[in-house]
């Protein structure tokens, strides 16, 4: 189209290559956009317009289902365009990708670094309980639940999920516990051990 022959024209334009990264947003080519921003944003002059071109990049690559390169777009720029907007879109990457403890990382980081609410900060926290939960680490979880139960301690959520996490702990290092607690109850009770049922001799008796 008339863009790309600009494009070919004058070279690397950044108003050409935003123009061109639109139009194919908006004729729904998500994949095609998002390498035009982020040619964009190394182009761009100011930090800050350059971070925002970073964005559109990596949101364009989510759109289009590539949580992989939206996420290599998000580490190149981590050294130098930190933000809560920039967590919160790791967060969004993570969702997209279904890494459960890669998705409670972000969220905790987003949540111990945000100015939001309490309230907001601790929901953070609990989701990020959760998806560490899926990723099977209870005991993560717990120390991240009950960290969101002290930000917000009027907030129902956080509390009712730190007891549920307390309760799964206690569960899960409870069986060899009660294997010997029973052994010591029936000492202090002088129960005797049940005893083996004894086997019948099968031989014959002798004759005399």
């Amino acid at each position: 189209g008339e863009l790309e022959s600009m494009l070919n024209t004058h070279g690397e334009d950044l108003d050409v290559l935003c123009s061109l990264a639109r139009a194919h947003e908006q004729l729904g080519d998500q994949l095609r956009a998002a390498p035009l921003w982020l040619q964009a944003s190394a182009i761009a002059g100011e930090k800050a317009r350059a971070a925002a071109l970073g964005r559109a990049a990596c949101r364009a690559y989510l759109a289009g289902g590539d949580a992989d390169s939206a996420r290599r777009v998000l580490d190149g720029m981590e050294a130098w365009a930190q933000s809560e907007e920039m967590r919160r879109l790791r967060v969004e990457v993570e969702r997209v990708a279904d890494n459960p403890l890669s998705l409670a990382e972000a969220l905790e980081e987003l949540a111990l670094s945000s100015m939001a609410p309490a309230a907001e900060r601790a929901s953070l926290l609990v989701e990020s309980a959760v998806a560490t939960e899926r990723g099977s680490d209870v005991k993560l979880a717990l120390a991240r639940a009950q960290r969101a139960a002290r930000i917000a301690p009027q907030a129902a959520e956080p509390q009712l999920f730190a007891r549920y996490l307390e309760y799964r702990t206690r569960r899960a290092g409870g069986r060899a516990r009660s294997r010997r607690h029973a052994g010591g109850i029936r000492l202090r009770l002088g129960t005797p051990r049940p005893a083996r049922p004894r086997s019948h001799s099968t031989r014959p008796a002798r004759l005399a």
